[in-house]
């Protein structure tokens, strides 16, 4: 059901989707991001945290697991 996999750190969220993008001929994202009150949208999309990945999956294989 994975597609690719990528690492969430340098630079973030934001940029390992971007990357991903762009390494998939620009094909674009449909992302749903968490929304738990109090959580600022900044620290969401750039925070470097560690041990953070990023999946991609085909079109129409959510809820197949």
């Amino acid at each position: 059901m994975v597609r690719s996999a990528h690492d969430i750190s340098d630079g973030g969220l934001l940029i390992a989707l971007a990357e991903m993008s762009l390494a998939s001929n620009g094909l674009g994202a449909d992302i749903e991001l968490p929304t738990n009150e109090g959580d600022r949208l900044d620290a969401t999309l750039f925070s470097e945290a560690q041990s953070r990945i990023l999946l991609s999956a085909a079109p129409g294989s959510r809820g197949s697991y």
